[in-house]
């Protein structure tokens, strides 16, 4: 306690931060909790004068502990959502490990409070989150538990942006047919997203085909990422589009004929474009 008035005189909030959660973790073990709920209580404020992320989780974390073993499930749970929202944002403030730590911690919080579409939507995170750790194994194992619960759910939505991550894991893994599959369930649950959303599934199923040796295949997704561009009236997919069905169809001996006058494609050497985050178009160069 002398700490955290020592903090409090001094306006050092880490240090009555760390007092405070210190305390409280006192009495909760002499399970005390509403004494121990006083200073969590205290700590979250402190940690919010630092304004640092990692300490206002784990002072709502622990807040939401103690609601439930006082039995109120309404405050637990809402201080458990404010955890897993920070925890949501922790890859931007932490190391992986402590990334995947918190949202670990939101996935136990969020079975605890039985609120099975958040559990669910952390399973998703913790794949992406281990995709980027190139730890596929663990990935495909969260990202497969999060697709059967959207199926159990009839949750299209979701659906589609697990087969859609599990397509980039199987990418990474050298294995292209596993890829297309996945991207091709991806377009047939995700009726209702937008046109360049889909467009840019095609174009990716091109590629992957592409790379397979399956240019008839390959073909056949360009030109429907080629029609959805036309649609969609979208300058740079348009010109994406363009370049990636002139590039395969140039590998077929085929004429680029199919293509609108006003959107026959020039280019200086075959290259197809990925389409890349928020529709910007990168270079991807399969010739070299």
């Amino acid at each position: 306690m002398e700490n955290a008035e020592i903090g409090a005189r001094e306006d050092d909030y880490d240090k009555m931060f760390a007092a405070n959660i210190g305390i409280a973790d006192l009495f909760e073990l002499v399970k005390d909790y509403k004494q121990a709920l006083f200073y969590f209580s205290r700590a979250l404020q402190a940690g919010e004068k630092t304004a640092t992320p990692t300490h206002i989780a784990k002072a709502r974390f622990a807040l939401g502990r103690v609601y439930w073993k006082l039995n109120d499930s309404a405050l637990a749970i809402q201080n458990y959502e404010h955890f897993i929202k920070l925890a949501q944002m922790a890859d931007d403030v932490a190391s992986t490990s402590e990334a995947a730590q918190h949202l670990l911690q939101a996935l136990e919080t969020a079975v605890l409070a039985e609120n099975w579409e958040m559990a669910g939507e952390m399973r998703y995170q913790l794949g992406l989150l281990y995709i980027d750790a190139r730890d596929t194994d663990t990935a495909l194992g969260y990202l497969t538990e999060f697709h059967q619960y959207c199926v159990a759910t009839n949750n299209k939505i979701g659906q589609g942006k697990a087969n859609e991550a599990m397509s980039e894991i199987f990418e990474m893994l050298d294995r292209a047919s596993d890829a297309v599959a996945h991207m091709e369930k991806y377009l047939e649950v995700v009726g209702s997203v937008g046109l360049l959303t889909k467009a840019k599934a095609a174009c990716k199923i091109g590629m992957l085909y592409y790379r397979v040796g399956d240019l008839e295949a390959a073909e056949r997704s360009f030109q429907s990422y080629y029609a959805m561009a036309r649609q969609a009236k979208d300058v740079r997919t348009l010109a994406s589009a363009r370049v990636n069905l002139g590039v395969v169809r140039a590998a077929l001996n085929r004429p680029p004929a199919v293509l609108m006058d006003e959107d026959q494609p020039t280019y200086s050497r075959p290259v197809l474009v990925d389409e890349g985050p928020d529709n910007d178009s990168d270079s991807d160069d399969f010739f070299k």
